[in-house]
């Protein structure tokens, strides 16, 4: 996902990097490693003050994450960006209400997500 994002060679240095500063990692429930939850957050609100486009990046992600088939990661990071209209073409092409209507996991991840979009979404 990062190399999709920022690219081979920053997303090397990255790892590099975090593996250098032995920042806390856990592992996703399909064994992939990311950053701890709440150093992920700390990261977050810095780069936004920093003037990182946070959207985008997230935009980038779930493009990636849907060319890969993996729907229910690409809608969340779609609906982290913001952009409902973004959102919505992500959820069509990944099946659209039928997901919902199957209940399957993550269904009411991606229903709290929506409640967290500001009022005018």
């Amino acid at each position: 996902m990062v190399t999709a994002v920022l690219g081979p060679h920053p997303a090397a240095k990255l790892d590099d990097l975090l593996t250098r500063l032995a920042l806390p990692m856990e592992r996703d429930a399909r064994g992939d490693r990311r950053l701890h939850s709440i150093v992920a957050d700390c990261f977050e609100v810095e780069a936004a003050e920093a003037g990182v486009d946070l959207a985008a990046n997230r935009r980038k992600a779930a493009g990636y994450l849907a060319a890969r088939g993996e729907w229910r990661k690409a809608i969340r990071y779609a609906l982290r960006s913001g952009d409902l209209a973004f959102a919505a073409g992500i959820v069509e092409r990944g099946g659209g209400w039928r997901l919902v209507y199957r209940g399957e996991e993550g269904t009411a991840r991606q229903f709290a997500e929506l409640t967290r979009l500001p009022a005018s979404h």
